[in-house]
């Protein structure tokens, strides 16, 4: 029994000490509390407090070693503060204060009970959603697309009757070859030896067709 007890009272005296750390956020330039509840957290999330209504918040049971303190605003952009614990001295923390990260400190006088987070500026993390605009919608570019394929379709035949025959017949042999993308492959392989052979082929008949002519007027005339 004796030595149970004296286990239990080594094992108290070699428990790591800790405290309780407490602060509060405040408004510039009078330092009143900030009166939105407002997650406050330390060193990213190891514990997590929530202001009071005076803007207080407090961590418990915090064992020694070197802490930041954010506060997680949606309205305002805090102070930071980093706070420094050793074993002999958890009643008298060594604390600095940044306007954000990397920027000079500012040491905190007595930080047990003084410990604030200042309000440094507004921010508006939430953009106000903007109102119908008829002009925005004709500036959409899937619509201007569209417009664009219409007028295309609309136009494209008026502008082919303007075309001879051969310019018309070779229109729709490139929208034929655009729809199959097998006659498109073939067409850049083998499309110059076939237009030269049907241009070939087509010379000799133009001229017996000329020469039909010319005899036909000479006929006439005789």
């Amino acid at each position: 029994m004796l030595a149970l007890l004296l286990l239990g009272l080594l094992g108290v005296s070699l428990a790591e000490p800790t405290t309780t750390l407490r602060g509060r956020l405040v408004l510039p330039p009078s330092n009143i509390p900030f009166p939105n509840a407002t997650v406050v957290s330390l060193d990213g999330g190891l514990q997590t407090s929530v202001t009071t209504a005076a803007g207080e918040f407090a961590f418990y049971d915090v064992a020694p070693g070197v802490y930041i303190i954010e506060a997680l605003s949606t309205t305002h952009a805090f102070s930071s503060v980093k706070v420094q614990l050793k074993e002999d001295a958890m009643d008298a923390p060594n604390c600095n204060s940044y306007m954000f990260v990397g920027a000079e400190k500012k040491a905190v006088v007595d930080c047990a009970t003084n410990l604030e987070l200042t309000a440094l500026a507004t921010v508006n993390y939430f953009e106000k959603k903007p109102p119908f605009n008829i002009k925005g919608l004709f500036m959409n570019p899937m619509l201007l697309m569209m417009l664009g394929g219409g007028a295309m379709m609309w136009y494209m035949p008026k502008m082919m009757e303007g075309m001879d025959p051969e310019q018309r017949a070779q229109m729709a042999k490139q929208m034929e070859m655009q729809s199959d993308p097998s006659k498109m492959f073939e067409s850049l392989f083998n499309g110059d030896d076939d237009d030269d052979k049907k241009q070939a082929q087509a010379e000799p008949k133009r001229e017996i067709k000329a020469e039909r002519g010319q005899k036909a007027r000479r006929g006439k005339r005789d």
